[in-house]
Formats: structure tokens, C-alpha cells, sequence
């Protein structure tokens, strides 16, 4: 992007994420607003220029990117210039966003300060997945647990109708899948597939999860459905 040694670069994303390039070092992340708040006051300090870009610039932005821009332009860096193009590397496929990919990450500082500053939780990509069945999917139970309590649907279902239970049964995820039923997952779902979460973990081999999941049908009875 050709950035010069003494600047900052910073996109800021419409689901709230803010990704940062260290123009001195060249290093790249997804970083938290504290931080950019921090990494903003190195940049005046030191007489830097900060070069920002962001989703759909030809739009409105969505209140929580209002909200960040208003810090970077109070905090006032001796110049800012918006850039027309993103960096290649602030983006993620299929319409996964800055929550998923810190949740599938275990990112929990950055999924935190995303939650805090009000990321949408219940936002699906093309497949239907949500942030905390990213979480569940990979078995990063800090992240899933930060979602159960941040209030996600833990009986939300893609595509497929496969709920979060049934991706942290299908890897074996036993602390994940107690933290799912104590949030009140219903444990009796089946998706296209025919498998209830019981049926992905006994399929799969992970029995102790699978007695896990036994018990709560059996807790949740046979007019549970």
C-alpha cells in the first residue's frame, strides 16, 4: 500500500472490527479500540500520519464505526487521509465477520471489545454460521463462553439447521458442550442430516461427550423436542 515508515494504517469495518498496519514494522492485526486509541497517541507523539480506510465508503457507516472514527478524529494525528482501497488483508471469506473470525481465533480480547461496543451477535455468513458456532467449531470455550453469557443464541441453526451444540459434539468439545446445555441449549434438535448432537458425538467417538448429551435428553424429557 505503500505506506511510509511513520504511518498508521487502520481499517475500520462495518461489523465494528478495527484492523491496524504498523507502517515502521509492516506487522498487521486485528486490534481492540483501546489499543487503537493507545497506537493513536504514538502516532501524534511522534508526528506520523495515520491513513484509514473503510467498508463502503460511499455509504453512511453503521453507528459503531461512526462512534470509532470519532475517537481517531478527536484524538487528532497530524494528518489523516482516507484511502479508496483496503488492505488486502482486512477482509475474510464468505462473509464471515470480525466477531467469527475472532471467535474461530479465540481472539477474546478483541470478541470482547467487539461485543462491548455492540458487534452484532446473531449475524450469519453464507452458510448460515454464527460467531459462536465458529467458537464451538473450533473449541475455543473462553470465546464460547463470552458469547453464551453476551446473550447468543445457542440454539441458532445454519443452513443446514446444525446448531452450535452440534458443532462442539462433532469436534468433542466436552467443556464447550457443558457450557452450551447450561446456557439452555436444547440438546434434541436434528439438522438436514438426520444427527441430533448425541448422534454427531457417538458417531464421531467422543463418548464422554456423548454421555454428557444423554443425560440432557434424558433431563429434558420426551415432549422436549
Amino acid at each position: 500500500m505503500g505506506e511510509a515508515e511513520d504511518a498508521l494504517y487502520v481499517h475500520l469495518a462495518d461489523d465494528g472490527g478495527i484492523f491496524a498496519v504498523w507502517g515502521d514494522t509492516g506487522r498487521e492485526a486485528w486490534i481492540t479500540e483501546a489499543t487503537l486509541e493507545l497506537e493513536l497517541e504514538r502516532l501524534k507523539a511522534r508526528g506520523g500520519d495515520l491513513l484509514y480506510s473503510r467498508d463502503a465508503p460511499d455509504h453512511e457507516p453503521p453507528a459503531i464505526v461512526e462512534r470509532t472514527f470519532r475517537r481517531i478524529a478527536d484524538a487528532a494525528p497530524p494528518s489523516i487521509r482516507l484511502l479508496a482501497e483496503a488492505h488486502p488483508s482486512a477482509s475474510f471469506p464468505g462473509g464471515a465477520t470480525t466477531l467469527m473470525a475472532a471467535a474461530r481465533a479465540g481472539d477474546v480480547e478483541v470478541l470482547r471489545d467487539l461485543v462491548r461496543r455492540g458487534a452484532e451477535l446473531e449475524a450469519q455468513d453464507e452458510d448460515g454460521y454464527t460467531a459462536l458456532m465458529y467458537a464451538a467449531n473450533a473449541g475455543e470455550h473462553e470465546a464460547a463462553d463470552e458469547l453464551v453469557v453476551a446473550g447468543a443464541d445457542v440454539d441458532a441453526r445454519d443452513n443446514g439447521g446444525s446448531t452450535p451444540l452440534m458443532f462442539a459434539a462433532q469436534g468433542g468439545h466436552a467443556e464447550i458442550v457443558q457450557r452450551l446445555l447450561d446456557g439452555g441449549a436444547d440438546p434434541m434438535p436434528r439438522g438436514e442430516h438426520g444427527l441430533t448432537a448425541r448422534g454427531f458425538a457417538e458417531q464421531n467417538g467422543h463418548r464422554e461427550v456423548a454421555r454428557l448429551l444423554g443425560e440432557a435428553e434424558e433431563a429434558a424429557g420426551p415432549g422436549a423436542h
